[in-house]
């Protein structure tokens, strides 16, 4: 999440939001999905709606590493 963070605050530097043809030639269903990415990442309440988000987000499932090798072995016949 902080690679995402962090290209959420560089698609919101300054410099990028005074490009406003080319985010006029942007089509509105990449504008909405930044402006949720935004509401998402709003640092008011100490970060309120990103804590939220985190919280409902499931963690990676990574597989036993002894599956891994007895599948490998099985493939190997």
């Amino acid at each position: 999440m902080n690679g995402f963070m962090a290209v959420m605050i560089g698609l919101g530097n300054q410099a990028l939001s005074r490009l406003h043809s080319t985010w006029d030639k942007l089509p509105s269903k990449y504008k909405k999905l930044m402006s949720e990415f935004e509401a998402i990442l709003d640092p008011s309440r100490n970060h309120r709606a990103y804590r939220l988000h985190v919280a409902t987000l499931r963690p990676p499932m990574i597989g036993d590493r002894s599956e891994t090798l007895r599948l490998g072995s099985i493939r190997d016949l």
